[in-house]
């Protein structure tokens, strides 16, 4: 079975080796990148990844974090 066939999501291989590689590590996540990019879709695996190894996640609203972030 390929990521593919796990998350749907196609040429992402990199992205998501290095995301989980930072879940098992501890680290902190922050996905940055331009409209369209598909920071969605890798967000969406990285939470359900974290959920899969019952890591301790917090999703924040856009309307309460992301604008601060953003700006």
């Amino acid at each position: 079975m390929t990521l593919v066939d796990i998350t749907g999501l196609i040429g992402r291989d990199s992205e998501l080796q290095q995301l989980n590689n930072a879940l098992v590590n501890g680290a902190n996540i922050l996905i940055v990148a331009f409209d369209g990019f598909g920071k969605s879709a890798l967000w969406k695996y990285t939470k359900l990844l974290a959920d899969d190894y019952r890591y301790f996640n917090l999703t924040f609203l856009d309307a309460t974090f992301a604008k601060g972030v953003k700006s």
